[in-house]
């Protein structure tokens, strides 16, 4: 009953009772029919499987920036402020250190007057490699203008977890003050800190990351979705295969198709006219006309608008029915040229795993992601012993359903193939193996002749899976 929707349970009372005076351990039923329900552009190989959700986690928790400027491409990872306290008491014992937060200078605060006010009273003098007193008349050097002030915080020798608790406060104070950033001096080698960050911006160019969240990574989120294409891959445009579909006619035989309508017989009056004043032959194919004058035909000049402007001037004249079917006469599907169909901002990818990007990852058939999620820990380059743990059930998840979907013949499959392209059989073993994946006890599964179409190999293959959802 639960399991009725609203309107359904309406019409339960106009049924004849049943001459039973008990019903028990009936199982909710799931049925997987043979055929392809879905029609939602969204929906991917990848979010009917949920594989994209947990890709999406492992580049949030793990991924790296790869910085996009030009002559920069740093990579930038960036940590709690516990894994910054661990990064400093790893470091050799004994080693005399002064911590520091860098502090740009700004109009808004009047430095040295606020430092003195918020209780800092000592910076690090780059030049003089010295600890050095602020007071109301320091004379900064002019090029702090544009470099970071180390605002000195501690000052310390280093004994291992011994220095932690101290550590952990002047860290935190240390990032506040400097928006996310630490910067440690080693007094035996001054010209070269170590800087550590939570911020997110490249140490090289400052230039700002967003922070990594698994929204970041999702088309259907507006923190991730291009915002070209809206999360979609494409965009509608004017398809000129349409406008001109015969590249062999001449101007003269009206090579525009819709400028041979009656309501627009005008524009290639206008045309031929143009054309004649330009010098442009009209009984040639237009196939075989110049870029430019190809790019005259297109865009248009003097007293001949184009077949650009005309279309631009029809989509502000949308709101009459005929120019709205004229329009779609005429439009055609491309790939977002902002995202390259990734369907995600560029922030999202310029993280990277291993130099992939989590749009690499969606591209690949399902043999080859599990091959390369198999690589993080057993592969030429292993993640550190702390991510693998950290990852761990991640990485498992992705795996195992990644193996379900080859178990059931889809290993071809890539995570970003649209589901409503797929056939009737690839659509219910696409729901099937989501189901095993899920782990559902209790639940009844109706199939709709699952072995259709399918080779003695992976009929045999299929009735595995079905009898490891069964146990």
């Amino acid at each position: 009953m639960e399991s009725l929707s609203t309107y359904a349970r309406q019409f339960l009372d106009r049924l004849d009772k049943p001459d039973v005076d008990d019903i028990r351990h009936v199982l909710p039923a799931i049925a997987m029919e043979q055929k392809n329900r879905v029609k939602n552009a969204r929906s991917t190989v990848g979010t009917a499987t949920e594989i994209v959700d947990f890709l999406r986690l492992l580049y949030s928790g793990i991924g790296q920036h790869v910085c996009p400027e030009v002559g920069c491409g740093l990579i930038n990872r960036f940590n709690t402020t516990a894994e910054l306290v661990k990064a400093i008491t790893d470091l050799p014992s004994g080693s005399k250190v002064v911590l520091t937060a860098p502090v740009r200078r700004t109009k808004v605060k009047p430095y040295p007057k606020q430092l003195l006010a918020d209780g800092y009273f000592r910076f690090f003098n780059r030049d003089t490699a010295m600890v050095e007193d602020i007071t109301p008349q320091t004379k900064w050097p002019n090029d702090e203008a544009l470099r970071p002030l180390p605002i000195v915080i501690d000052r310390l020798v280093l004994r291992g977890a011994d220095t932690s608790d101290r550590l952990s406060e002047s860290v935190q104070k240390a990032l506040a003050l400097s928006g996310g950033r630490v910067e440690l001096i080693f007094m035996d080698r001054p010209d070269a800190p170590l800087v550590l960050m939570t911020r997110f911006d490249c140490d090289r160019c400052d230039r700002k990351f967003p922070e990594l969240t698994p929204q970041l990574f999702s088309f259907n989120s507006p923190l991730g979705a291009c915002p070209t294409c809206e999360g979609f891959g494409r965009i509608i445009g004017l398809d000129l295969d349409k406008v001109i579909p015969n590249k062999q006619a001449t101007l003269k035989d009206g090579v525009v198709h819709p400028f041979n309508t009656p309501a627009n017989v005008e524009l290639q009056d206008m045309l031929l006219a143009e054309a004649k004043r330009r010098k442009i032959p009209t009984n040639k194919p237009y196939a075989e006309l110049s870029e430019e004058q190809k790019r005259f035909v297109l865009e248009g000049g003097d007293d001949y608008p184009g077949v650009y402007p005309f279309f631009r001037w029809l989509e502000r004249k949308k709101y009459k029915v005929h120019v709205r079917v004229m329009l779609a006469k005429y439009r055609g599907y491309y790939e977002c040229h902002h995202c390259g169909g990734s369907r995600l901002k560029p922030e999202a990818l310029q993280v990277q795993i291993h130099g992939k990007t989590i749009h690499d990852c969606c591209g690949w058939p399902i043999a080859e992601l599990k091959t390369f999620i198999e690589a993080l820990e057993t592969g030429p380059t292993p993640l550190p012993s702390e991510t693998l743990a950290l990852t761990r059930r991640i990485r498992r998840e992705i795996i195992n359903r990644c193996q379900v979907l080859l178990d059931v013949g889809l290993g071809y499959l890539t995570l970003s193939r649209q589901t409503r392209t797929l056939s009737g059989g690839e659509s219910q073993r696409i729901h099937l193996s989501a189901a095993l994946g899920t782990a559902l006890t209790e639940t009844l599964y109706v199939l709709d002749e699952p072995t259709v179409g399918l080779h003695a190999q992976d009929t045999d293959r299929l009735m595995d899976v079905l009898v490891a959802l069964r146990d």
